[in-house]
């Protein structure tokens, strides 16, 4: 198995890596060694191959999901961790989604700084905040994560229209199946369509065949079979005594039913739509053309209307999303339609007034459809189903936004280090020897919609990681991150970051809605990913090409249609990962599962309500998946009249559980909640002034300008300096025994 250099044995593993036995004790020979990087005379009290336990006295830190929202309150809460001594003193930095992003910046920063030990790149202590050029950085690029401007513009709607007909591309066997297949082109009735220009156009009358007689035999008795077999289930369905796999089986094979009668009636209703578009281009009536202009009209009368409501209307910027995503939609599927309406019109302009038999010969049979439709087939396959999606352009979106590099004092323009944007940071290159860095962990959801598992409760994923040494899960198991990044080129610490804050897409995780999983998929959104089984990677270096790397290869239509239909499971060589959040957007869960002493978890996610869903979920997953018990009263984060809480911060305790003969252990949980106490600084309180949704605003809104980004980040840096009114003696000493020990 491939090894990190100058340290063979983190990942000296023969075979197929286990959590306990192998991604344990090599995260903790980096912590042993981080931790003499800070402090010579520090160790581990236990070998690094003993179970976990809170006497190892790891640290952790999460920062939670939210979007830019998060990444810019946790970077405040960053700084204020560093200048109270307490961050050096943090083993692991576990993110999802945007709290992954600033996470992300750090480690690219401290990993490409040369110093030893390199500094805190986000410091501001004892000089003016712009004396930090990352935060500077960040600040002057916080509007860029959604590209503005003519050229950004032009560039990010290029990306979108090359992915939305690289998606399309994938139907066209499909398309080119429904011209071939559409009754409309097989029906002897065709000489009656267009000799007599109006079949269905009218009302019945004597001479013409009722609307049902189109229909052939086949799509009759479909239509039939399912109508009936639907209502027997209904009718089954009805009795609960039915066992649940049972019943499991009865509403799939009813939804299988309804999905033929569905194919049969689109495709036998087409006539009416075919027939209707095609007099409508190539017969207009005398004086009249197809009214492309009214349509050109109509769109460029919108697009206006839009601007101009964004422009001058109060909550303008808000209310002109709804209205361009409702249109995007409604153009994304009437394009493709229409594609497949012009191809069908472009055979029937062919027929001849002669015979239906002989355009029946003509059409169905010219010696060039079985070449297209093979050229169709392979190359939807060979597409591969990474690109087609919306990944890359929000991977590069976000890398150039949190991706970043400490350049040398001569490339920094005047005298000081600087930053530049990185190009590329391999997972396996960051928290090297040497560095401060906590260890990294990036979350991510485990999509599995396809697989009928009691042990998953019913959540269709489970948690995945990735990491500096391993990635995988308990689930699919762990392989070498060097053995991945050699088989997948493009995975790194930007591939990760995005992935972990996949959030759009058809199949969601515990969030995945049915409804919306086949328009989300046509309409290509969709950001999540395609990896090989970590399970099934080969612990050996492998080739640049050959059987090795086409086995794990994700076909583009294979993938696609496995998102379309949700049948992604974790049985083949490929496995389908999207938001952490999608399962648990705090992402402290797996510093739980690492039995950390203290875990401190910055949420700011979008909680207007104080509802503390995200925390809620926390505590049932731990309880259910862990037998760790949570002990937490939140009274002092939740609002009072006034819309003010008396805290930021509370702390509770963690109760771990007996295992493999050891003691029940008890660790502390410090939960940080982007909330307002009222005794924030003037900068805080007018942003609020203007915005009553603040610090909650929607993480659709993934725009901040310089007032919005600095509001947040000064919050998150407020919520640790001010810490607590419950607990608050909890909250010095907690303070006090970390920079202690660092």
């Amino acid at each position: 198995m491939a090894s990190s250099p100058g340290n063979p044995q983190d990942v000296d593993v023969k075979g197929h890596a286990r959590f306990l036995a192998d991604v344990l004790p090599a995260e903790k020979r980096y912590i042993e060694r981080r931790r003499q990087a800070i402090d010579p005379a520090a160790s581990l009290p236990r070998p690094p191959t003993a179970a976990p336990s809170t006497a190892d006295g790891l640290v952790g830190l999460a920062l939670s999901g939210g979007g830019i929202r998060s990444a810019a309150f946790n970077l405040g809460v960053l700084q204020a961790l560093h200048r109270r001594g307490v961050l050096p003193s943090v083993d692991y930095l576990s993110t999802v989604s945007g709290g992954g992003w600033i996470g992300a910046a750090l480690q690219a920063l401290l990993a490409s700084d040369a110093r030893a030990p390199a500094p805190f790149p986000f410091a501001t202590s004892g000089e003016h905040s712009s004396a930090s050029p990352a935060l500077g950085y960040l600040r002057a690029r916080a509007e860029t994560l959604v590209p503005l401007g003519l050229g950004g513009g032009v560039r990010a709607l290029a990306l979108l229209v090359r992915g939305q007909l690289l998606t399309w591309s994938l139907l066209l066997p499909v398309v080119i199946f429904l011209v071939c297949a559409s009754s409309p082109l097989v029906t002897v009735y065709l000489d009656w369509c267009f000799e007599r220009h109006g079949l269905l156009l009218h009302p019945p009358r004597p001479g013409w065949l009722p609307p049902w007689q189109w229909f052939t035999e086949g799509s009759r008795q479909l239509l039939g079979l399912a109508v009936a077999w639907n209502a027997l289930t209904m009718v089954f369905l009805s009795f609960s005594r039915l066992s649940p796999s049972l019943r499991r089986r009865l509403e799939r094979s009813s939804g299988v039913a309804l999905a033929g009668a569905l194919v049969a009636l689109v495709m036998e209703l087409q006539i009416y739509v075919i027939i209707r578009w095609y007099h409508a281009v190539m017969y207009p009536p005398a004086g009249h053309a197809f009214p492309w202009e009214r349509v050109l009209q109509v769109v460029l009368a919108g697009a206006v209307a839009t601007w101009l409501v964004a422009r001058f209307v109060p909550y303008g910027r808000q209310l002109a999303r709804p209205v361009m995503l409702a249109a995007a939609l409604g153009v994304s599927v009437a394009v493709p339609y229409a594609t497949y309406l012009v191809a069908v019109s472009a055979f029937l302009r062919r027929y001849p007034t002669a015979d239906s038999a002989g355009w029946m010969t003509d059409v169905l049979a010219p010696s060039w459809w079985p070449s297209a439709a093979l050229a169709a087939f392979v190359f939807a396959i060979v597409l591969h189903a990474n690109r087609v999606s919306l990944h890359g352009f929000y991977r590069g979106r976000l890398s150039r936004m949190f991706l970043l590099r400490a350049l040398p004092p001569a490339e920094g323009g005047d005298g000081r280090p600087g930053v530049g944007s990185a190009e590329a940071v391999h997972l396996s290159e960051i928290n090297r020897d040497g560095s401060w860095a906590p260890y990294a962990l990036l979350n991510a959801a485990l999509n599995l919609q396809g697989v009928d598992d009691a042990s998953l409760h019913g959540r269709q994923c489970d948690f995945f990681v990735f990491s500096r040494y391993f990635v995988g899960s308990d689930r699919v198991g762990y392989c070498a991150t060097r053995d991945m990044e050699a088989l997948v080129t493009d995975l790194d610490l930007g591939t990760a970051m995005a992935v972990s804050g996949a959030a759009a897409a058809p199949n969601m995780g515990t969030y995945t809605a049915g409804a919306t999983v086949s328009l989300m998929t046509f309409l290509n959104i969709r950001l999540g990913y395609w990896l090989p089984h970590p399970g099934r990677v080969s612990p050996r270096p492998v080739a640049a090409s050959g059987p090795g790397r086409l086995r794990w290869y994700p076909a583009g239509l294979t993938c696609y249609l496995r998102e379309l239909l949700s049948r992604i499971d974790d049985h083949g060589d490929l496995v389908f990962l999207t938001d952490g959040g999608h399962l648990e957007n705090t992402g402290a869960y797996e510093l739980l599962r690492r039995r950390c002493a203290v875990v401190i978890a910055s949420d700011a996610e979008e909680d207007p309500a104080l509802a503390f869903g995200g925390l809620a979920a926390l505590v049932r997953y731990a309880r259910i998946s862990l037998g760790t018990e949570i002990e937490l009263d939140v009274s002092a984060l939740r609002r009072d009249a006034k819309g003010h809480s008396a805290a930021h911060a509370v702390v509770g305790t963690i109760r771990y559980p007996a295992i493999d003969g050891a003691p029940a252990e008890t660790g502390t949980l410090v939960y940080l909640k982007a909330t307002v106490t009222g005794d924030e600084d003037v900068l805080i309180e007018e942003y609020r002034s203007r915005n009553d949704d603040f610090p909650h605003q929607s993480t659709a809104d993934q725009v901040f300008d310089e007032a919005q980004f600095e509001a947040y980040r000064s919050l998150g840096e407020h919520a640790v300096g001010r810490g607590t009114e419950a607990g608050a003696e909890a909250l010095p000493g907690w303070i006090a025994s970390l920079t202690s020990r660092a």
